[in-house]
């Protein structure tokens, strides 16, 4: 198998276990759902889970903003000092 095939194939694998993962989070989110959240409070709920996801979205993004910019001033410095 060349190079080329194999990453095909773990494609493939990754996507359907992120389909399995999704498929099993849908289910458990509707179990959830009907047994734990009342119907008038399913959509406080729901702004608050999102409200959540985006606020974890930003902070993700500044993470990975601070590292890049981390590792550009550790190249810039180097090269000024002559370490790299």
């Amino acid at each position: 198998m060349d190079d080329l095939t194999a990453v095909r194939v773990l494609l493939a694998t990754l996507t359907q276990e992120s389909k399995d993962t999704n498929r099993r989070l849908e289910h458990i989110e509707k179990r959830l759902d009907e047994k734990v959240v009342p119907r008038e409070e399913h959509e406080n709920v729901n702004t608050r889970v999102t409200a959540l996801e985006d606020t974890l979205k930003w902070l993700v993004r500044t993470l990975i903003g601070a590292i890049l910019l981390a590792t550009l001033a550790a190249l810039g410095l180097g090269k000024k000092v002559g370490v790299l």
